[in-house]
């Protein structure tokens, strides 16, 4: 270590600044080995060129620099004499650089001639004579000129970057040279992967009325939108310079986007998880998506002191390691679920693992001393692959998501049918039951009644005395009033009687019976009406007291010559109208019992009942919508 820097000293002691005659004949000259190179520890500050002491040898240099984490800043000096016929030179820039500035000396004084770099705001770059990987120089045919290369700190880390000095016809190949690159074939590539992320969140909103995971839905979706503005600003297709906050730079918001993408990524694994049995699991990626948050600002911050400086290093290192090790329990995690939709989640997260892992690689070798292009090569193909890999995780958990809403919506039927099947089942229990009950009152009561009736006509016939005739005859009419009480019941509790034509036919058959000696003419109208539908026993017996109660009413109290009973569909709904031409309900008995008891009946099968009455006759209109779940 004495011998280098003794011989770096003696080198610089007695060294000048070193010239590159650029000539007619070339091209392209590559000038880091004919630059001297001084630190600095201001990031604005240039040294004493006139007494610091400069690292003549590049392979030194390079040497130098993995070991200066105290300084903030790396110069290059260099005198370029101009031999060819153009005065307009360019420096290229071969490495990303995050901000290469260019002076002149004018009046003694350092003058910026030139910047380039991602980490300097577009409308610099304009004004300053170069471009991303430019910077446009002026060299009078003939003359020499000493050009001041700074190199500022980025991410606590100094990097000069390997330049060449070029002619305008070779600046104009290199960039036809670039368009037709693989480099430049990756913006094809993010065109396309940002149309699927776009197809990917329209999927998502059109599910997200699922019966599960809506909120991993929402938070896909969200995650989708915004790796379509992370590749778009990455590739420069749209610029958020100034946008947002005055003075933050295009870099800044892709930096951000970037560092943040792993903690959103921790947001949707968290989302899927079921809430109440891995409470402390979702606290710990909760806990990871913040790191990237710090992580952020400890990477970015360039810090003045040494120790944190080296953190800053370390901690971005470590970055892509951290990733590897979440995504990894995430996936023994998922390891003890057995469903279909977490089987796919799991397929998922292993195509994220070989990505964390690929992205980690170079990091990893970076940190065992390997420099060689093993780990740049490597890189190279980070992005695509992990572009590729979170497609991929994010097709599985739309496909796991169906198939668990297929699965769902199957357990679902199949429940249905179930309680469909006991629901037949107790329906015919039900029906099987009214049968009996309707058998039994018919052979029992039906034959009770009949005897009781044949008895008191024997009866009546034998007695001479008048009260007790009449009180014989009471009983027949109160066994006839049964009997009929009874048949009704019958007639309701038969299940072959659960159709429109049934309930049509008995209320015609009772009201023409009951009618037949008023003096009232009954009319029966029957239009546009299915007579084959079902209706329940419940309604059909309702809507007949009703009717029963209606005609009751029309006999003792409506004075009118003519009823007419209709019956007819309108849509979903059946209608039955009982109107008269009689003298009306007078007022007070609008709210009377009977009424009150009609709607109540009719309320009862959830039907509605109107009532409309004047002088010219009183109008009862029954409707009812048909019910199938009491059908089945």
């Amino acid at each position: 270590m004495k011998i280098l820097m003794f011989s770096l000293f003696f080198s610089a002691l007695f060294s000048q600044t070193k010239t590159i005659t650029f000539t007619e004949s070339d091209s392209a000259i590559f000038i880091n080995p004919s630059l001297d190179y001084y630190f600095s520890k201001s990031s604005t500050i240039p040294p004493d060129f006139n007494t610091a002491k400069p690292i003549a040898s590049y392979s030194a240099f390079k040497d130098s620099i993995r070991k200066a984490p105290q300084y903030r800043s790396v110069w290059g000096v260099m005198k370029v004499r101009n031999l060819s016929k153009d005065s307009v030179l360019f420096i290229n820039a071969k490495e990303y650089v995050a901000k290469l500035r260019v002076y002149e000396k004018v009046n003694g004084k350092l003058k910026e001639s030139g910047i380039t770099g991602f980490n300097i705001s577009r409308s610099l770059l304009h004004a300053k004579n170069g471009d991303l990987y430019h910077i446009r120089i002026h060299v009078p045919v003939g003359a020499e000129k000493t050009f001041y290369f700074q190199s500022s700190l980025y991410r606590n880390q100094v990097f000069f970057p390997e330049l060449d000095l070029i002619t305008y016809t070779h600046h104009l190949s290199l960039t036809d040279a670039y368009f037709s690159s693989s480099e430049f074939n990756y913006y094809q590539y993010t065109l396309f992967f940002i149309g699927i992320h776009f197809c990917l969140m329209v999927l998502a909103l059109s599910r997200f009325r699922a019966q599960q995971f809506r909120l991993a839905l929402l938070v896909f979706a969200g995650i989708n939108l915004f790796y379509i503005f992370y590749y778009l600003a990455e590739y420069d297709f749209i610029d958020f310079e100034n946008k947002l906050f005055p003075g933050f730079i295009h870099n800044n918001y892709v930096t951000f986007l970037g560092a943040i993408e792993p903690g959103l990524y921790y947001i949707f694994f968290w989302s899927y998880l079921d809430r109440d049995k891995n409470l402390w699991f979702r606290r710990f990626l909760l806990a990871c998506s913040a790191f990237w948050i710090a992580f952020y600002f400890m990477v970015n911050v360039n810090w003045d002191y040494v120790f944190l400086s080296k953190l800053s290093v370390f901690t971005r290192n470590f970055g892509p390691m951290f990733d590897l090790l979440v995504t990894g329990l995430v996936f023994v995690y998922l390891m003890r679920y057995k469903s279909t939709f977490y089987k796919y989640a799991r397929m998922g997260v292993f195509i994220l693992l070989i990505s964390a892992i690929q992205l980690s690689i170079p990091y990893f070798m970076a940190s065992l001393g390997i420099n060689n292009e093993m780990p740049r090569f490597i890189s190279n193909f980070s992005l695509l692959v992990m572009q590729i890999c979170i497609v991929l995780d994010f097709i599985l958990f739309l496909y796991g998501q169906n198939r668990n809403e297929i699965e769902l919506q199957a357990e679902k039927e199949n429940i249905k049918k179930q309680l469909l099947q006991k629901e037949i089942e107790r329906q015919k229990s039900i029906l099987a039951e009214r049968r009996r009950i309707s058998l039994d009152m018919h052979d029992d009561l039906g034959a009770g009644i009949s005897a009781l009736k044949l008895q008191a006509e024997f009866l009546k016939k034998k007695l001479d005395d008048e009260s007790l005739k009449q009180d014989v005859h009471d009983i027949l009419v109160t066994s006839e009033e049964m009997n009929l009480s009874m048949r009704e019941i019958l007639w309701s509790l038969n299940s072959s009687n659960d159709t429109v034509k049934s309930l049509v036919d008995y209320i015609s058959v009772y009201a023409e019976n009951f009618l037949r000696k008023s003096g009232i003419r009954l009319e029966m109208q029957v239009d546009k009406i299915n007579r084959n539908e079902l209706i329940d026993a419940e309604s059909r017996r309702n809507i007949f007291l009703v009717c029963k109660e209606s005609l009751n009413n029309i006999y003792k109290h409506s004075n009118a010559k003519n009823v007419k009973i209709s019956f007819f569909h309108e849509g979903e709904f059946l209608h039955v109208v009982i109107s008269d031409d009689g003298c009306g309900i007078p007022e007070n008995s609008v709210t009377g019992n009977g009424l009150i008891n009609m709607k109540e009946r009719v309320e009862e099968i959830h039907g509605e009942l109107n009532v409309s009455s004047n002088n010219r006759g009183t109008s009862i209109h029954i409707k009812l919508k048909k019910d199938k779940e009491k059908l089945l």
